[in-house]
């Protein structure tokens, strides 16, 4: 699986702010670049980086 930190680089948000519409876009893209998407992985991941 990718890391968020490598979709998203260090000092970028883990989760930048998207509006609504944009929300599906968001999702297919984090899963076209392989991170994982379930609460453990983005809780693993949330807990990585504090």
């Amino acid at each position: 699986m990718t890391e968020l930190a490598e979709v998203f680089p260090s000092g970028s948000s883990p989760m930048p702010s998207v509006s609504h519409a944009q929300a599906p876009l968001m999702v297919r893209s984090l899963l076209a670049a392989g991170v994982d998407t379930t609460v453990t992985g983005i809780a693993a991941e949330h807990l990585a980086r504090v």
